[in-house]
């Protein structure tokens, strides 16, 4: 489901007084940066460590935003402001198919917003690394090719394949098509409703007409919103390097 902080108020914000000031740092949609929580680092209420990230908005946007870490449990909180003690207006824990990373799409209005990296759990530390990517518009022949590559860190579905998740935003009766080209595996594609690979499949596709193992797939967009095309391999452990083509007519 999609996430919406368009018109949020500081005055909707209850403050939650951490054990120390938090340094802020500042991140643009399209960053991704590594970083780490340690004993140095703000409290929350619950004892949990967090670093503070301010985001301006100069346009109206969809975003997603990720938050992956192996030494701790993940939580992300996003809100509007610029200090992060605040009760965050949007939460995650785990996003669909991420174990303990986090995940939030979210719509966001012209301002400035910030983005809470935490743990879970209090007195966790350790690496972790946060994401912003924008979700693609709508508009008409918007074609994008992606070069990406599963590896053994991206997430695993049930039957213990990789893949990796695009978002996309589209209009009611858009065609979204997708096609995905690998030299390495037997590529399997998916068209999804919502953000982040988590919804209902609006189709599949293993292998297209006449291209051996790769995939062909093309959807008609039953409403306005955010859409996912999973990029997968057949097989599970699958590995290697990819193309990724979408396009919105």
């Amino acid at each position: 489901m999609r996430r919406y902080l368009m018109a949020l108020g500081a005055a909707s914000l209850i403050c939650i007084a951490p054990a120390a000031a938090s340094a802020q740092s500042r991140i643009a949609v399209g960053d991704t940066v590594d970083g780490a929580l340690d004993a140095r680092d703000a409290r929350l209420g619950d004892d949990s460590y967090y670093d503070c990230y301010l985001l301006r908005i100069d346009r109206p946007q969809s975003v997603a935003i990720t938050l992956k870490s192996s030494a701790f449990d993940a939580y992300l909180g996003a809100g509007h402001g610029v200090t992060c003690g605040g009760e965050a207006a949007e939460t995650n824990d785990d996003g669909p198919s991420m174990g303990t990373d986090s995940y939030l799409a979210l719509e966001l209005g012209q301002g400035e917003y910030f983005i809470r990296a935490n743990s879970l759990s209090a007195d966790k530390t350790g690496g972790y690394t946060l994401s912003i990517a924008p979700i693609q518009g709508g508009s008409d022949d918007n074609v994008t090719t992606l070069e990406g590559r599963l590896g053994q860190d991206d997430r695993k579905l049930a039957d213990g394949s990789y893949y990796d998740c695009v978002d996309v935003r589209g209009r009611e009766g858009q065609q979204l098509t997708a096609g995905m080209e690998s030299e390495d595996f037997d590529t399997y594609l998916a068209i999804l409703e919502g953000g982040g690979c988590q919804g209902s499949s609006l189709g599949t596709n293993d292998d297209g007409d006449d291209l051996g193992t790769d995939s062909l797939l093309a959807v008609t967009l039953p409403s306005d919103g955010v859409y996912s095309i999973r990029a997968n391999s057949l097989s599970a452990n699958q590995t290697g390097a990819y193309l990724l083509h979408y396009a919105l007519d």
